[in-house]
C-alpha cells in the first residue's frame, strides 16, 4: 500500500503482532519521517523491544 500522497498521522494496530524483527523495527522507523505515527495494541514483549 503507498501512502506517500496522504498526509496526517498513522496509526498502527499491533494487536496481532506476536513476532517482530528488525524489519518491522525498520519499517516503522522509515514511516516516522516527516509524519506522526501512533501505535496501540502492542503486547508486554513488543512495548519492551520499542
Amino acid at each position: 500500500m503507498d501512502l506517500s500522497g496522504s498526509h496526517g498521522p498513522l496509526l498502527f494496530d499491533l494487536h496481532k503482532v506476536g513476532f517482530c524483527d528488525s524489519s518491522l523495527l525498520n519499517h516503522l522507523l522509515l514511516t516516522d519521517r516527516g509524519r506522526q505515527v501512533a501505535l496501540f495494541g502492542a503486547n508486554a514483549t513488543l512495548r519492551r523491544l520499542l
